[in-house]
C-alpha cells in the first residue's frame, strides 16, 4: 500500500512536471494558489485581520484558479483531473483504511469491524494465496502446455481418449473463462498422471489473470497446516482456515493421500461444508476411484463431493511415467 501511495504522489509530480513545461500559464496559476494558502496562514496569526473575510477571498481566488487550470487543461487536450491526485482505489484513497461509519436513524455512527478497504483484504489474500500456491510447483501448467497428443491411440472400455480428453480440456477452458466467483465446484477423478494437477492449476491462473484469487493446496499440506495452527505449531498470525474461506476457487489436490484422522477428516467437512454454504467453488482432484471414496469417507463428505460437484473422470496414459521414460507424443 505505502508503494501505491508513492507511486500516486511520484506520477502527480511527474504530471505538473510535464504540464508545468508545456502549458506555463498554468504553472503561473499553480504558484498564484500556493501563495494564496501563504497568505491565509499569515492571516490566520495576525490578530487585528477579518479571518473569516480573508478566507473567504482565498477560498474564491482558489476556486476560480482551479477552474482556469481546468479550462487550459481541456483546452489542451488533457482531462481536467489531470493534475489531481490519481489513486488505484478512490474508496480508501490507496490507505488500505475507509471510515468505518454506519448510518443508523439517519446519524452516522461508528460502524463494526476494522474499517478494512475491501482492496487491502483483497491484497492481503493474494499474498496469502501466493504463499500457499507456492506449494504446486508446476510453473509451466496452462493450457497451452497441455500436450492432448499423449491421448492419442489410447482408448478406455472402447472409448477413444483423445476426443474424449480434449472435450475434457475444452470443458475446463470454458470453465476458466466463465468463472465468476460463484461457479460449480468440481470433481476430478482418475488414476494418476492423467493431467488432473495440470488442467486445475490451468484454471487457477486463467482466473487469477481475470482478477480472482485462486488457492491451490495438496491435501496433506492444506491439513498438516490446520493441524499445526489448531495445536499452537504454526507460526504466529497464519490462519490456513480464513485463507481457505476468503479464496474465490480453492484447489484441492490428491484428495486421499493423507492419513485418515479424526481430525483430518473433520477438518475436510468443514472446508467443503463451509464453501458450499458460502456458495464459492472447490474444485478437488482425487486418483481413488468412487468405489475407493465410498470406502474411505463418511457419508457426510461424500454426500457433498458427489452431490454437489459436477464429476469429470479423466483416462489415458499415465503421461509422467511415460515423460519420466523420455517418452514424446
Amino acid at each position: 500500500m505505502e508503494q501505491r501511495r508513492q507511486s500516486d504522489e511520484r506520477m502527480l509530480l511527474e504530471r505538473h512536471e510535464e504540464i508545468e513545461r508545456k502549458i506555463p500559464v498554468i504553472g503561473e496559476l499553480d504558484r498564484m494558489m500556493s501563495a494564496t494558502a501563504a497568505k491565509l496562514s499569515r492571516a490566520v496569526l495576525e490578530k487585528n485581520t477579518d479571518t473569516q473575510a480573508v478566507i473567504r477571498d482565498i477560498q474564491q481566488n482558489q476556486q476560480e484558479c482551479d477552474r482556469l487550470i481546468r479550462e487550459e487543461l481541456v483546452k489542451a487536450g488533457y482531462p481536467e483531473d489531470y493534475l489531481k491526485m490519481h489513486y488505484l482505489c478512490d474508496k480508501c484513497k490507496d490507505t488500505g483504511f475507509v471510515n468505518n461509519v454506519e448510518i443508523v436513524n439517519g446519524e452516522r455512527v461508528a460502524g463494526k469491524g476494522n474499517g478494512m478497504c475491501d482492496c487491502l483484504k483483497r491484497l492481503m489474500a493474494e499474498i496469502a494465496a501466493k504463499d500457499l500456491n507456492n506449494s504446486a510447483n508446476m510453473p509451466y501448467a496452462d493450457f497451452d502446455t497441455f500436450d492432448l497428443d499423449y491421448y492419442r491411440d489410447a482408448s478406455n472400455a472402447g472409448m477413444d481418449c483423445y476426443s474424449y480428453m480434449a472435450t475434457v480440456k475444452r470443458r475446463c477452458m470454458a470453465y476458466a473463462e466463465k468463472f465468476d466467483g460463484h461457479s460449480s465446484g468440481m470433481l476430478f477423478i482418475g488414476a494418476p498422471g492423467l493431467g488432473k494437477t495440470h488442467l486445475a492449476m490451468a484454471i487457477a491462473k486463467e482466473v487469477i489473470r481475470r482478477g480472482y484469487v485462486a488457492v491451490y493446496g495438496n491435501v496433506i499440506d492444506l491439513l498438516k497446516n490446520l493441524e499445526d495452527e489448531k495445536f499452537g505449531r504454526a507460526d504466529a498470525g497464519q490462519d490456513t482456515m480464513g485463507v481457505l474461506m476468503d479464496a474465490d476457487l480453492l484447489i484441492i489436490d490428491d484428495l486421499g493421500s493423507e492419513q485418515h484422522t479424526s481430525f483430518n477428516e473433520s477438518a475436510l467437512y468443514s472446508i467443503i461444508n463451509s464453501r458450499i454454504n458460502l456458495d464459492k467453488p472447490v474444485i478437488v482432484s482425487t486418483n481413488l476411484t468412487e468405489e475407493e471414496l465410498a470406502d474411505t469417507y463418511n457419508a457426510r463428505i461424500l454426500s457433498r463431493i458427489f452431490n454437489v460437484y459436477d464429476k469429470l473422470p479423466f483416462f489415458g496414459r499415465d503421461i509422467r511415467a511415460l515423460k519420466a521414460k523420455g517418452a514424446r507424443p
